[in-house]
């Protein structure tokens, strides 16, 4: 069966560490999805001003992969759990109808990724607290896993049987 699989990530390149898994699963067939919530770089000094860099390769990228990527416009370490986010990635989810969610670790070292690991769990098994009633019945996700990107993971309270460790 064909599957439609989301990976949310906080930067640009955080999803690619789910690279290897996203390229094998495109290339079975399945629909591929990113949502990158920060795609404004003000805040991040090593790539402030090289916005549209970054479009031109995702575009090349998405068309080469056949990966689609979807950003949220969010800038570098101002993202915060509110309901505004929630509502934001739910609106994203109900369209793909996710049957695997792959969200960022919940307790990384970086704020951005906690953020939006924790919004992405939220956001995809309560959507129908954030959106109209007519999405009350929801598809939900069958699986939902967190990756890590923290390479002090296995030290730390990372479960590899809960977690896909990436490193």
């Amino acid at each position: 069966k064909k599957l439609n699989i989301v990976i949310v990530g906080a930067h640009v390149d955080d999803h690619w560490a789910m690279g290897g898994t996203m390229l094998k699963a495109a290339c079975h067939g399945h629909n591929v999805t990113v949502i990158q919530a920060v795609s404004t770089y003000c805040n991040w000094p090593v790539v402030t001003g090289r916005g549209q860099e970054f479009e031109k390769a995702t575009a090349a990228i998405t068309e080469k992969t056949g990966i689609n990527v979807i950003t949220l416009g969010h800038d570098y370490q101002r993202i915060t759990t509110e309901p505004s986010l929630m509502i934001q990635i739910s609106e994203k989810l109900v369209g793909l109808e996710p049957d695997i969610l792959f969200c960022p670790w919940e307790k990384d070292m970086n704020q951005d990724h906690c953020v939006i690991g924790r919004a992405a769990c939220l956001a995809a098994t309560g959507a129908f607290s954030f959106l109209p009633p007519r999405h009350a019945l929801m598809k939900l996700p069958r699986q939902i896993l967190q990756y890590s990107m923290d390479v002090n993971a296995y030290h730390t309270s990372f479960r590899p049987d809960a977690y896909v460790n990436t490193s």
